[in-house]
């Protein structure tokens, strides 16, 4: 996967360079967020936050809300992975207020995705719960199965591992139909 992150990388550096010289923000922007994606999943948490916050300027100055949302989310699925779960949950419910206003559920599945997991990382579990409940209430098949794993989690920290298996079941099979 490494050598596809740096050719994802390569590939996006030089659609920025593009933008840059026709002047093009929509695809700036569009470009630094998937830059920003790329560099997360290098770990590198640094310039990964670089590339999504000059995303989420570009696309607020064109007005955009809902990238600079996405961007958002985006930003909080990368601090739940590099370990900032508090900074995570801030992010991740400001741009979740603005899905569930414009009803995306897409966008909120993932979203709220994000903050379970980061809720989980902190013993926050009666957020944690809430959100999967939220994640599984969009029917969005793709995010269903970390929000019953997330639910396993929660019920194990309540010390019922017996109740964790019926989620963590669904879930399995739930991915497996979703090839992930």
């Amino acid at each position: 996967e490494a050598g596809e992150l740096d050719n994802a990388r390569a590939h996006f550096l030089n659609a920025l360079a593009l933008a840059e010289a026709l002047t093009d923000e929509s695809a700036i922007a569009f470009t630094c967020n998937s830059l920003g994606i790329v560099a997360g999943r290098q770990s590198d948490g640094v310039a990964a936050r670089q590339w999504l916050a000059r995303a989420s300027a570009g696309f607020a100055r064109l007005g955009n809300q809902l990238q600079a949302e996405t961007v958002r989310s985006n930003e909080a699925a990368l601090l739940t992975t590099i370990g900032d779960h508090a900074g995570a949950i801030e992010a991740g419910e400001q741009a979740l207020a603005f899905f569930r206003q414009v009803q995306h559920t897409r966008m909120i599945a993932a979203t709220a995705a994000s903050i379970a997991d980061a809720c989980i990382n902190l013993g926050r579990l009666d957020q944690a719960r809430g959100m999967a409940e939220l994640v599984i209430a969009q029917e969005e098949t793709q995010f269903v199965p970390y929000a019953l794993y997330t639910l396993a989690e929660v019920r194990i920290a309540e010390g019922q591992p017996a109740a964790a298996a019926e989620p963590l079941n669904d879930g399995l099979r739930l991915a497996r139909q979703n090839h992930d």
